[in-house]
């Protein structure tokens, strides 16, 4: 009888251990939902940036351009040129790379600024993106957005 209750015992802390193993590899915790670009000042732009695992799809939803609201949506594929960009954002969005850095925006009153969040469960928690080379990669989704709106 002490068997029987030590197996039972045991398959309990297997599951408890495994099972949620098991399940996160099948379907990998998505840490962040989009990306929201904001420039403002001169240039001034916001724009969301989602990910479609396949065919490798990045969408992008225009919200403001040029100090008017709109409402634009496109989607680029990532071939040779944009495939860099999409694993920067497929890391970024599964929280592999590390989204905190020493970047600060500048406090003069007249220019442009550029910030960058994470979003998680929509807009509800929106984190900034303050690691410069982070950041730096992610600068070169705006001039996506600019080629698709001229």
């Amino acid at each position: 009888m002490k068997a029987k209750s030590r197996i039972k015992a045991l398959s309990g802390i297997f599951l408890l251990i495994f099972l949620p193993m098991l399940i996160w590899a099948k379907n990998p915790q998505v840490k962040y939902d989009k990306l929201l670009f904001k420039r403002d000042g001169g240039g001034n732009k916001v724009f969301y940036v989602t990910l479609k695992s396949k065919p490798y799809e990045i969408v992008f939803r225009i919200t403001r351009l040029n100090f008017r609201d709109t409402t634009i949506t496109f989607s680029v594929f990532a071939d040779d040129t944009l495939k860099e960009m999409y694993d920067t954002l497929r890391n970024l969005f599964s929280g592999k790379v590390s989204i905190s850095g020493d970047f600060r925006q500048p406090k003069l009153l007249t220019g442009t600024w550029v910030r960058i969040y994470v979003l998680r469960n929509g807009k509800k928690k929106m984190i900034e993106i303050t690691e410069p080379m982070l950041r730096e990669k992610l600068m070169k989704l705006e001039e996506i957005v600019v080629k698709h709106t001229k």
